[in-house]
């Protein structure tokens, strides 16, 4: 195969000399700038000292029941999301109860170094117009809204973007994508379809390969890797569990209902579960219909892009066949592969201008799409500062009069510490496992004193009692 690849595969070899220094800092700068965007948003969320009911599951419980080996619920099925806040919980010198904000706001910050470097390595696109497709796509509010949210939704993305950049390479190790597949499986549903389009991609360079039987065992050696990655919490959890499918089933699916809720999502405004912007996942209506136009031209002027629009098709279907609780979290690859599409397409249009005809285009364009969301970023943020978008109270933990989430978390550990009440009466209060586990990870975590609370294995056992509220304790609907 070609170093430029074909128009079916689309592999490129990397930029020759200093130019690889340049696109590393171009990289360095846009993370930096996504870094600092999420975790401002992140730090205006916080001023609530409120953790929502999916957050303190994703970033506390699952984060304790991981090395207790116990699943916590039927719907705590991405294991690799799980181990993700893990590791974030070990990395952090003193976590606190909103720790997973902020290291998920900057893990999501990835997001804009890998849209570079698909744009400039895999699309051949110029740095200014790549890096236009690196901003639109962490501005969007279809992953701004979502990337300082402490659950795994996201995560996902970063693990597909990197199988897809693995697998359109030219270097030999391209064989390994299978296994960062299986990650991005792992870690949340929506990875199937950054999979899917990756085994696309396999099957297509193996059909054209003249290293056939070779680079044929490599992909078969790493897709049972891949595949032990996904099935690994089947033996990790004791007593088996389920994987992947915890938020729905095909059986619940209304195809016609989801794909509606999803475009006016898209186009009109954000109204779902755990979407906390009125503003729709695409910008507006009109970038919207801006940003499809871009993604048809730019598949058909640089055919190298088909496995990312690939993937966007794929995450429609998957969407349209699953069940449960839909909302935009299960489409972050929309707005990704719509940020990489306008790029592609604005570096067409201006690719053989003068360069004062391309800076003009490119600021034009840079103007029209950042501008409005980049406003509207800020707008959220001063909503949330202000209290004007206000966090779902959707779990049973109360709050004493006066008292924020973090006082009474430890109000709470005192109680317990001094023998004042066991952990089956703070069980009875309220939802005993969420409420323990924050009790005992803070605890923990930070080198407290352990007396009197709940350990991971009596917070296991209250797990498989099942919920202790009135009502099942899963998160409902909510928006700002």
């Amino acid at each position: 195969m070609s170093a430029t690849g074909s128009t079916a595969v689309p592999v490129r070899d990397a930029p020759a000399g200093t130019r690889v220094w340049i696109d590393a800092a171009v990289a360095a700068v846009l993370f930096a700038l996504a870094a600092a965007m999420n975790l401002a948003a992140a730090a205006a969320v916080d001023v609530q000292q409120w953790l929502s009911g999916e957050e303190v599951s994703v970033s506390i419980l699952d984060v304790v029941a991981v090395p207790a080996r116990f699943q916590p619920t039927e719907y705590a099925t991405n294991f690799g999301g799980h181990v993700h806040f893990w590791v974030f919980s070990l990395l952090d010198p003193s976590p606190d109860l909103f720790y997973g904000r902020d290291w998920k706001a900057g893990a999501m910050a990835l997001l804009a170094p890998l849209a570079y470097l698909v744009l400039r390595r895999r699309l051949s696109c110029g740095r200014a117009t790549s890096a236009l497709g690196a901003a639109v796509v962490v501005l969007l509010p279809g992953v701004s809204a979502l990337a300082w949210l402490a659950t795994e939704n996201g995560l996902e993305a970063l693990w597909g973007m990197a199988t897809l950049l693995l697998v359109t390479s030219h270097r030999r190790w391209w064989v390994l994508a299978p296994v960062t597949a299986g990650i991005s499986v792992s870690t949340y549903g929506a990875g199937l379809a950054w999979a899917g389009a990756a085994g696309v991609v396999a099957l297509v360079r193996l059909v054209r390969s003249p290293r056939r039987l070779g680079e044929t065992l490599g992909v078969l050696g790493a897709t049972v890797v891949g595949a032990a990655v996904v099935c690994f919490p089947l033996v990790w959890w004791e007593g088996g569990g389920r994987i992947v499918i915890g938020g729905g089933s095909v059986e619940s699916a209304d195809p016609v209902d989801a794909l509606d809720e999803l475009l006016r999502e898209l186009t009109e405004r954000g109204d779902s579960y755990y979407f906390f912007t009125a503003a729709p996942a695409l910008g507006s209506l009109w970038l919207a219909v801006a940003l499809a136009m871009c993604l048809v031209l730019a598949t058909a002027w640089r055919p190298r892009l088909w496995p990312w629009t690939g993937t966007l098709v794929l995450t429609v279907v998957l969407y349209a066949v699953s069940g449960g609780v839909l909302g935009v979290r299960r489409t972050i690859a929309i707005p990704i592969v719509a940020g990489l599409a306008l790029a592609v397409a604005v570096d067409h249009l201006v690719r053989r201008r003068p360069a004062v005809v391309r800076a003009l285009g490119v600021a034009a364009v840079a103007a029209a799409a950042l501008v409005p969301v980049g406003l509207h970023h800020l707008e959220e943020r001063e909503a949330w500062l202000t209290g004007r978008y206000q966090l779902p109270r959707d779990f049973a933990f109360g709050l004493a009069e006066g008292r924020t989430m973090v006082e009474e978390v430890a109000a709470l550990t005192d109680r317990l510490n001094s023998g004042r009440a066991t952990y089956e009466q703070v069980a009875a209060e309220r939802e005993g496992e969420r409420a323990l586990a924050m009790v005992w990870f803070l605890a923990e975590r930070n080198g407290r004193d352990l007396t009197g609370l709940a350990t991971p294995a009596q917070i296991a056992e209250l797990a498989r009692e099942g919920p202790r509220c009135p009502r099942d304790c899963r998160p409902v609907p909510g928006r700002p």
